[in-house]
């Protein structure tokens, strides 16, 4: 089930990194820094995105290192199920 504050893994289709969706894009208008858009990523579904700004580069190389490594495990097993 998937509240308007969850999104199922399941219907992430794919991830962005950087701040180029329409929300950030809007959110921002252009007052963005540089250091502001290498930190951030978007979770990506087919209705929505989850757009993201971690604290460092860091912790958004690992975000988006282990969402990468478990979306193709979630369509797999949701393919098998």
């Amino acid at each position: 089930m998937t509240t308007d504050r969850s999104i199922n893994l399941s219907d992430v289709t794919h991830i962005i990194q950087g701040q180029t969706t329409a929300v950030f894009t809007k959110m921002y208008k252009g007052e963005m820094t540089e250091d502001m858009r290498i930190r951030s990523f978007s979770i990506v579904t087919a209705t929505r995105t989850f757009d993201v700004t971690a604290p460092s580069v860091d912790v958004r190389d690992l975000w988006v290192k282990c969402l990468t490594t478990v979306l193709p495990l979630q369509i797999e097993n949701t393919s098998s199920a």
